[in-house]
């Protein structure tokens, strides 16, 4: 199954032709334990990454673009933004499998959806890591081979207000 590119408030994310850029972002944090190891994995590789905690982005809950959802990102002045490849790592089905997901999946302009964190009520009691070591041991995988494969990482395009829905980002 190929990965349709990114989408920005309805409007796909342009990539030159040719070029093999995807955008790396992550949902659900910060968890103070998983995201500093986040962090520290794309320092070590030079990565850029969106997380979608406060910016100019808003993702809906599972992708639900209701009309409460858009009418609250338009409140906030976010932009709201769609995935193309969703390994679900928060289900922790294994490394191999998410890895293998997105590497499956991924084109150029695939926007990558991971987590850092997690709702308070779905940690484990006791538990600092909030269910996303997987997801620290996958991007230690993810990124060198998508660099084999010959993907750059590149910053999500901030969408400009004159671009219309429907129209390239």
């Amino acid at each position: 199954m190929e990965s349709e590119p990114g989408q920005i408030d309805g409007r796909t994310i342009r990539v030159e032709e040719g070029s093999r850029n995807v955008f790396l972002t992550f949902d659900d944090g910060p968890n103070s334990f998983c995201a500093p190891q986040v962090l520290d994995v794309l320092a070590e590789h030079r990565v850029v990454a969106t997380f979608c905690v406060i910016g100019d982005y808003l993702r809906a809950p599972y992708g639900a673009w209701t009309s409460e959802a858009r009418a609250s990102a338009a409140l906030f002045g976010l932009e709201p933004l769609n995935w193309s490849v969703d390994p679900r790592d928060w289900s922790r089905r294994g490394v191999d499998v998410t890895a293998e997901t997105v590497l499956t999946r991924i084109r150029p302009g695939g926007v990558i959806l991971l987590h850092d964190g997690c709702p308070a009520d779905d940690l484990p009691s006791g538990s600092h890591t909030g269910l996303r070591e997987q997801t620290v041991m996958v991007l230690r995988r993810l990124i060198p081979a998508l660099h084999d494969r010959g993907f750059v990482f590149q910053s999500l395009p901030v969408p400009s207000i004159h671009s219309p829905v429907g129209e390239p980002v």
